[in-house]
Order: C-alpha cells, then sequence, then structure tokens
C-alpha cells in the first residue's frame, strides 16, 4: 500500500518550527494510521496501537487540516478484519504501575469515521507531561484483547526515552515482546531516544517530515515483512518498481494544492486489477484557506516490473510513497505434535496468502529457518538433509525438542524484500516407543513392496503398551497395516517390529506416513520411495504371414503376448531388419500405415495401452525371393525404468516366389531393342557427309572459266543428303545442276571434308593435269580438287569446284 508523505507547499516557508512539527506528526499518524486500517487486503486480522507523544513540547497548530485529511484517508483505506488504536499521555502520574486508562484511548470505529475525525482532533492537544507509565500499560491491555493478531506497538515521540519509568516500562515491554508484540519507535527529535532498548525491534529518529514519513513506512514494512521501502516527490511521473508476487501495492499521492487524478502511463506491465481512483480519494481545506487534494491508486496482484504514472491537474509540490505487500508466507505442513528427545523433520510450506495454495516451486533467493526451544535451524528445499524434494516449496529440517508441553516456535522467511515471521503453536508429547521406518528406496508400480517398522522402547518410557498396529498413509489415504502377529509377512510376533506389504499405485516419489495406533504414544515416521515402472516381455510370437507371390499383400498381426507385463509408460524404438527389393513391410501403430524401413519407429508401451497391431507385407512386380530358411525379426529397443536396455526380438515367417526371368527382364530387352533402333534411325539421319554451305560448282562453255557462272550446290533442291546417303549433285551437259541422275555427265558426292567425283556410264570426264594436259577420270568415284578444271569428250561443257 502506498501512504503519502505530504510535501509542503508555500505554506513550509513560512510555517513555524511548531507547526512544521504538527505536520510531521499528522503525517506520520496519516501513514501509521492508514497502513494499519488498510491492510486486511494483506491479513485479516492485524492489530496497530500507537502511543503519541502529547507533551507541550510537541505543542503546535493544525493550520493545513492534517487530521481532517488524515480521517478522509483512513475512510478509504480501512478495510474489515483490522483495528486500531491511538493513545495520548495523561496530563499526570503518581507512579510507574499506573494502569490502563481508556479514556487515553481511541478505537477506530469503521461506522463512524466521521465521529473519529473528530474524536481524533480533540484527543491529540498537547497539554501534558512525559508520562509513558499509562500509555504503556493501556496499549498492553489494548495488545492482549487482540492476542490472536499480528500486532504492533508504534511509539511517536520527540522524547529522550520512557522517562523516569524507563526501567519498569521496559520490562512490561519485553514481556509484550516475548508474547510477539512488534515494538518500535520514532523519535522527532532525532536518532538516539529509544536506541538500545532491549524491548524495541526498530527505533529511528525524523528531523523532519519527509523523514518521519520514511520512517514510519520503514516500520510498517518490517511489520508486515518487507524491506523496501519507496517514496518521493511527484514530478513528470511517478515511476515505482514492484517485486515479485505481490499480492496487493498501494500509491497514495498527497499533494500542497489540488490534484485532478491519477493517469497510468502506457507500457506498464499487467495486473489483476488497476484502481487509478480507489475510493474517489478526497480532500481537506486548511485554516489556511489552502485545498490539499489526495489520490491513491490499488493494484492487485501486479506484476513484477517499473510502473509508471503521473499527477493530471496538479500544480502545487506532492509527494508519494509505496506499500507493496507481498504475497509469500510460510505456515506449517507437518503435524503440529512432536515427540520429546527425538530429531524429526519439521516441514514449514512456502504458500500464496491470497489464494491459500502451496507454491509448487520455490522462487530464488528464499532463506527460511524456525526458532525452537533458543536455537535457530535453518530450514532446507535442496532435497537434502531430509527435505523429500528439492525446489517444491517445502521447506525442512530435522528438528528435536526437549522439553514435553507446549511450545511456540519462530518461523522466519527472509530474502532481498522479505523479513517476515509467524509463530506457531507446536505440542511436544512424552513418548513411550520410537519408531524406525524401513522401506525400499524403490518399488514397482502394482507389485507389492515389504515395508516395515521397528518400535523400540523410549529411554524415558518404562513397559510401554505395545502398539496395535500400524498404519501407512500415502497422499493422506491407508493403504497399508503393519502388524506384529508372525502373519502375512512379520517373520515374529512379538519382536516389535512391524511388517506388511504394500502396493504402490502411482509412479513417483511417494511420501509415506506411518502412524502408530493403540498402545503407548508414538510419534509418527516417515519414508519416501520412488516408485517406477516396469517392463518384462515374455517369449515372442512369430509373426506368420506365409508365402506369396509378386504383385500381392499378407495380412499379419505383430504380439506382445501375454507373458509380457508393462507397468508404467515405456517409449520404445521399433525397427526391423527386413530390406528386399519389391517388398515393403508396414504397421500400423494408430497413426496409418508406416514402413519398417530400418527408421526407427517410436512405440509407446503402457499397462492399459494395445498389446498388438496389424502388419502388412506389400509386394511388387519381380520382387526379390525369400525362403523360409531366411531369417527377419522385429525389434524393440530402449531403456526400462533404471535406465537398462531393453530388447525384444520378434521373428517373422515368411515366403516370396520370384517371378520367371523373362517375366522381369522383358521390358529390359524391349527397352534396349528400341533404343538400338532408334539409335540406327538417328545414326541413319546424322552420319551422312553433306555439301558444305559455300560449295559450288563453276559451268563454262570455255576452257576459261571466268566465262563460266558459279552453281551453288545446296541451292539446289534435293542435294541434300538422305537415310543412310550421302548428299549428292549431279552435272548436267546442259550447263544445270540436278538432283537426279538422268543424263548426267558426273556425280558429285559428299564424303567427310572431302567431295567425290564419278563419271555417267556413259560419259568420260577429263582432268587438266598442272601441266595442262588433260587425262581421263577412272569410272569409279575419284577425289575432286578444288581449282583443278573438269571437262566432257566433246570439249563443250567445263566446270570447276569452288567454294563462293
Amino acid at each position: 500500500m502506498i501512504v503519502p508523505i505530504l510535501t509542503s507547499g508555500v505554506s513550509r516557508a513560512v510555517a513555524s518550527p511548531a507547526a512544521r512539527l504538527w505536520r510531521g506528526l499528522g503525517i506520520a499518524l496519516l501513514l501509521a494510521l492508514s497502513l494499519g486500517s488498510s491492510l486486511n487486503a494483506v491479513a485479516a486480522g492485524r492489530h496497530v496501537s500507537i502511543i503519541v507523544d502529547t507533551s507541550g513540547s510537541m505543542d503546535g497548530n493544525d493550520k493545513p487540516r492534517y487530521t481532517l485529511q488524515l480521517s478522509q484517508i483512513i475512510a478509504d483505506l480501512l478495510e474489515p478484519g483490522d483495528s486500531l488504536t491511538v493513545i495520548r499521555m495523561p496530563k499526570s502520574e503518581s507512579r510507574c504501575s499506573d494502569g490502563p486508562d481508556p479514556a487515553l484511548a481511541l478505537s477506530l470505529n469503521p461506522a463512524d469515521r466521521g465521529g473519529f475525525q473528530a474524536k481524533l482532533d480533540t484527543l491529540l492537544k498537547f497539554d501534558t507531561g512525559t508520562y509513558f507509565a499509562a500509555p504503556v500499560h493501556t496499549a498492553q491491555a489494548d495488545l492482549d484483547r487482540h492476542s490472536n493478531e499480528d500486532r504492533l506497538l508504534l511509539f511517536i515521540a520527540d522524547s529522550g526515552g520512557l522517562g523516569n519509568c524507563a526501567s519498569e516500562l521496559t520490562e512490561d515491554l519485553k514481556k509484550l515482546h516475548g508474547q510477539g508484540v512488534m515494538i518500535a519507535a520514532i523519535n522527532l527529535g532525532g536518532e538516539g531516544a529509544f536506541d538500545g532498548n532491549p524491548a524495541f525491534d526498530l527505533t529511528t529518529g525524523a528531523s523532519d517530515s519527509e523523514k518521519l514519513a520514511k520512517s514510519v513506512a520503514g516500520v510498517y514494512q518490517k511489520f508486515i515483512g518487507a524491506k523496501e521501502v519507496q517514496t518521493g516527490r511527484v514530478g513528470a511521473t511517478i515511476e515505482i518498481e514492484l517485486g515479485p508476487l505481490v499480492k496487493d501495492a498501494y500509491l497514495v499521492v498527497a499533494a500542497d494544492g489540488q490534484l485532478s487524478g491519477m493517469e497510468a502511463v502506457k507500457g506498464n506491465p499487467k495486473a489483476g486489477q488497476v484502481d487509478l481512483n480507489h475510493k474517489g480519494g478526497g480532500h481537506a481545506v486548511g485554516l489556511d484557506k489552502r485545498q490539499r487534494d489526495y489520490r491513491i491508486v490499488r493494484l492487485h496482484r501486479p506484476e513484477a516490473g517499473v510502473w509508471r504514472f503521473r499527477a493530471s491537474g496538479l500544480k502545487d509540490t506532492a509527494g508519494w510513497m509505496l506499500l507493496q505487500d507481498s504475497a509469500l508466507a510460510l505456515r506449517l505442513a507437518s503435524t503440529p505434535k512432536a515427540a520429546q528427545d527425538i530429531s524429526a523433520p519439521l516441514e514449514i510450506e512456502l504458500y500464496d496468502q491470497d489464494t491459500g495454495k502451496r507454491l509448487a516451486t520455490s522462487p530464488g533467493g528464499l532463506q527460511a529457518s524456525v526458532e525452537a526451544e533458543g536455537q535457530k535451524i535453518e530450514l532446507r528445499d535442496d532435497g537434502q538433509d531430509g527435505d523429500r524434494k528439492a525446489g517444491d516449496g517445502v521447506f525442512t529440517a530435522p528438528v528435536k525438542f526437549n522439553q514435553a508441553g507446549k511450545q511456540r516456535i519462530r518461523i522466519n522467511l527472509q530474502s532481498k524484500l522479505l523479513d517476515r515471521h509467524t509463530e506457531v503453536e507446536i505440542e511436544v508429547e512424552k513418548v513411550g516407543w520410537t519408531l524406525q521406518a524401513d522401506a525400499p528406496s524403490q518399488a514397482e508400480l502394482d507389485t507389492p513392496a515389504n515395508l516395515s517398522v521397528q518400535a523400540r522402547p523410549a529411554p524415558t518410557s518404562l513397559s510401554p503398551a505395545p502398539v496395535q498396529t500400524i498404519e501407512v498413509y500415502v497422499d493422506g489415504k491407508v493403504q497399508a497395516s503393519l502388524r506384529d502377529d508372525g502373519k502375512n509377512g512379520d517373520a515374529q510376533a512379538g519382536d516389535n517390529r512391524y511388517s506388511g506389504q504394500w502396493t504402490p499405485q502411482a509412479i513417483g516419489e511417494r511420501n509415506l506416513e506411518f502412524r502408530p495406533v493403540g498402545g503407548s504414544r508414538a510419534q509418527p515416521v516417515a519414508a519416501t520411495v520412488k516408485v517406477v515402472g516396469s517392463i518384462r516381455f515374455g517369449a515372442p510370437v512369430p509373426v506368420k504371414l506365409g508365402r506369396t507371390g509378386s504383385n500381392s499383400q499378407l495380412q499379419g498381426r505383430l504380439e506382445l503376448g501375454a507373458g509380457t507385463v508393462v507397468k508404467g509408460e515405456f517409449t520404445l524404438d521399433l525397427n526391423s531388419a527386413f530390406h528386399t527389393s519389391g517388398s515393403s513391410l508396414e504397421i500400423d501403430l494408430g497413426e496409418g500405415w508406416v514402413a519398417l524401413d530400418g527408421h526407427a519407429r517410436p512405440v509407446s508401451l503402457n499397462s492399459k495401452g494395445p498389446r498388438s497391431w496389424p502388419l502388412r507385407l506389400r509386394v511388387g512386380d519381380c520382387p526379390v525371393g525369400v525362403t523360409a530358411a531366411d531369417r527377419f525379426t522385429i525389434e524393440f529397443a530402449g531403456s526400462d525404468a533404471n535406465g537398462q536396455p531393453v530388447r525384444h526380438s520378434v521373428p517373422i515367417e515368411l515366403a516370396i516366389t520370384e517371378d520367371p526371368w523373362l517375366h522381369c527382364w522383358w521390358p529390359v530387352l524391349a527397352a534396349a531393342a528400341a533404343a538400338l533402333l532408334t539409335g540406327i534411325v538417328i545414326y541413319g539421319f546424322w552420319s551422312p557427309s553433306r555439301f558444305s554451305a559455300k560449295l559450288g560448282v563453276v559451268l563454262s562453255p570455255e576452257e576459261d572459266m571466268n566465262e563460266g557462272f558459279f552453281h551453288p550446290i545446296r541451292a539446289q533442291r534435293g542435294s541434300g543428303s538422305g537415310f543412310y546417303r550421302d548428299a549428292r549433285v549431279y552435272i548436267r551437259p546442259d550447263f544445270r545442276l540436278s538432283a537426279r541422275a538422268k543424263g548426267e555427265l558426273a556425280r558429285l558426292r559428299a564424303d567427310g571434308r572431302r567431295v567425290c567425283i564419278r563419271p555417267a556410264t556413259a560419259a568420260t570426264v577429263y582432268r587438266q593435269n598442272f601441266d595442262g594436259a588433260w587425262e581421263a577420270l577412272p569410272s569409279g568415284e575419284t577425289t575432286v580438287h578444288f581449282g583443278v578444271a573438269y571437262k566432257d569428250s566433246m570439249g563443250g561443257v567445263y566446270f570447276e569446284l569452288r567454294n563462293g
């Protein structure tokens, strides 16, 4: 919760020292009273008693009317379940034993806020001496009426201590402190007034109003178990930092003038509830005619982090204070009874005050301890020294009580932000027997485990009556009974060893509590057993698929068999060494067919799950043959609860008949023949020679070729190559080229990079030698020489091969 710091405005420059002191007192009361009356959200049942020094040294005036503002804020912050008493000093003191005086006290009545305001204004008149005897005894009686609540006694004074009765009153206060009352003092004149008094938990001083406000907040933070106090002056924004697991936080802003309201700056963390105008705020008009407003922001279950707010319409100085209450607290988890002179685990659990539920995990940075019989014992949540499980929010330590009877022990919870304490009552009893449990550290689910408890007479007990039976509690229920009757697993009757069997019903860490029934008193004992699952495979059941051939399918089932026992749940890898071309072994594990093709398939085995799965063998065309002599298996592989390897092999019985050789290879042969034929055809078109693009024949009627005409060969239609036929062209006597062999003089044929010539059957063709002589060509093919002249036998047609 936030409590206001009223910063000074114009009035501060002209206020007298007495006025400033009253202002400080008003703020302190405002803080303390508002804190004390607003913390039902923190923990119902807190009571605060405040003793105010009303001696003449604190005389002053209340022009700002802080008392009125105080009443309004109290009315806004008051919640059911908490109580508050303000006590003043008497006008005289006869002796240090002066008793309680109800006339000195004013209790807050939530139903009459206006009446409380008026009575408080009348009560706090600074017209007495420094007399603490009657106020202390009045507070003592007031606090005794609230003995079942968390209690705080706060002194606000400017004295040098407890006055002439310091010795006697210190003893009275020490008694209150011994009853669990937190006692604190704030001295308005500075530090040191109450310092060193052994009855006080906290003493602090304050020389001005702002330091006084911080001191009051610090005292109350300690009372509710928090360490960090955040205060400040209001600037452009108010920035506060909230810790983790805060149940409620209150931000109170009090101004020396008007304050329109509070705004949340964008980007703040989230909260269960954000109330920017808790109870509507309020204002007080002082005797100086100045209106002073206040606003309260309440955050319920806010997330940790930095929060920012803005005060709107603010023109004067203002102050703010934050009080945050953590939801964390400790409470007794183990039985509130203990056995005398026997060390037994004491368990304290961390819980959420808002929901009442235990925290499943322990936040980091927490330290827990217990104070019993003058000893402080550290509690652990690390799974060691008797602690059952690390980080589960249950702190444990072995504690031995030496004194019988009811004892109050103090439980402490501390961290960087927390300093909480609570007290619980333990009934320590004398016992006739001490028990020692003997339980296995590990047991199998649904498998009986042997338990026994050895009972021995306590050192201080004479002839204790025998215990009738010992009941074993698991999760709050009786799951087994141990007896000393020589039956059902008990080795010998009357030997004080109680035996029996317990069948675990759930996997995990199980906490067993052994409670004696009948006979002399015995302290229950506990043991932790790790319950694990188990898996054992029986004899393998072969998968008999039978014989098949190509383009077929065989159905079967993979069976675990009646001898397989699965307790708990295990995930194993399923695979098979069956790998043959043309065949596929497949299984349906519940999500469709998958192939057992060398890749591990996870399969979950549990006591209630399937024990068999559909299996099929799909055979395609022309499969590889498998005979009955070939061995194949399906393998289960994994680990059991102890990490030991688990393997189970299931044989597969099958045979696959091969197809005839020609049936499987005819497509290959047909493809080869088609490829060969295609190659022959392609080669028939690709292999013949072709004339070059520029090749041509010059035809002339005279020996001088310059008189002739150039005829490109490829311009002649039909002169190209054919299927397995080289390109050819025919020279005719009429000075033309032709693709037909009719009346030709000679034939020209492309032959790679050369051209061959062959005279027609009835024709003679001459070639001119290098010396100018003409010679007849043979009837067969010869190579044509470029630039060499050729002619017919009549000398009427001359031709020459050229590249144009």
